[in-house]
């Protein structure tokens, strides 16, 4: 019996995100906000989402010294994304890391932001309370 061969956080996001790409489908029938709103429709969609979700597991692994599981990262990223607000980013990039997040864990938007709506930034936190919908 030989070890097993870890696959790295970077492999496993590119195996999820590629697994909810659906290029040549129709995506009328998915709303904003649902869980179930869970594919990929646009070719550059899928590689800004994957620019950000490795940018994620990146920062997760220098800063959190975390590497294994991708579940279990999913803790840090109210963390991650308040280190973008820190970087005084626009409201887009971070609803966008927001996005992708949601995207890779299949979880809403507005579950991600929710817990930052209290920022100092008056103009992010309009932006956050009403992008979160």
């Amino acid at each position: 019996m030989g070890k097993e061969k870890r696959v790295s956080l970077e492999d496993q996001v590119k195996t999820i995100l590629a697994g909810k790409c659906a290029f040549q489908q129709d995506n009328s029938s998915s709303t904003k906000d649902d869980v179930s709103f869970q594919y990929i429709y646009n070719k550059s969609t899928y590689d800004e989402y994957l620019r950000c979700c490795i940018g994620f597991v990146k920062w997760v692994r220098k800063d959190q010294r975390y590497s294994s599981d991708l579940e279990a990262t999913q803790r840090y990223i109210n963390g991650f994304l308040r280190s973008k607000i820190d970087r005084n980013l626009s409201p887009l990039v971070l609803r966008l890391e927001a996005q992708a997040l949601a995207m890779l864990f299949g979880r809403t938007v507005s579950e991600l932001l929710e817990p930052l709506v209290e920022l100092k930034q008056p103009t992010k936190t309009l932006f956050l309370q009403a992008g979160s919908s």
